[in-house]
């Protein structure tokens, strides 16, 4: 099975791509690229409302992904879904979701090509750099499942 490892290095409210995404397949390394785990850092219609005021982010975990030609809008991506549950239901979120009446879930959650080198183009999904993600999707098959391990890493401390 194949297996994406999103490490992501930055914060939500950064704008751009700070994930290093791996692909394994039966645990030995295939390949590396650019993404993000977090949502847009604003609402581009009320600049405002930021980071969890205006989308979700998922939580960290182990998830369930599916390839294929149409999952995001018609367009290629990732279906995504919770171990024990069904693709684009509910996935939990870092916090309430404004677009869920403020419960801790997002639907329809992708992994998806981001928008650009700025700007990732998600209101929930996991995204990978426009430049990598050809790359990345001509690994998979139509209707292929493997699993998502989202972490965020922490930067340490100085200590004194």
């Amino acid at each position: 099975m194949k297996r994406l490892i999103f490490r992501e290095y930055g914060k939500w409210e950064s704008e751009g791509l700070h994930a290093i995404v791996i692909l394994e397949e039966d645990d030995v390394y295939k390949d590396y690229f650019i993404g993000s785990t977090w949502a847009n850092p604003y609402k581009p219609s009320d600049k405002n409302l930021k980071t969890n005021q205006a989308y979700a982010s998922i939580a960290e975990g182990k998830y369930l992904c599916r390839f294929s030609m149409t999952a995001h809008n018609g367009k290629p991506g990732f279906d995504l879904s919770t171990l024990g549950g069904k693709f684009n239901k509910a996935i939990p979120t870092t916090a309430p979701n404004p677009n869920q009446g403020g419960l801790s879930f997002a639907t329809n959650v992708d992994i998806h090509e981001a928008y650009s080198d700025t700007w990732r183009g998600s209101a929930a999904c996991l995204t990978i750099d426009k430049y990598c993600w050809q790359r990345l999707i001509d690994y998979w098959k139509e209707g292929e499942v493997g699993e998502v391990v989202l972490e965020r890493i922490k930067p340490k401390t100085k200590t004194s």
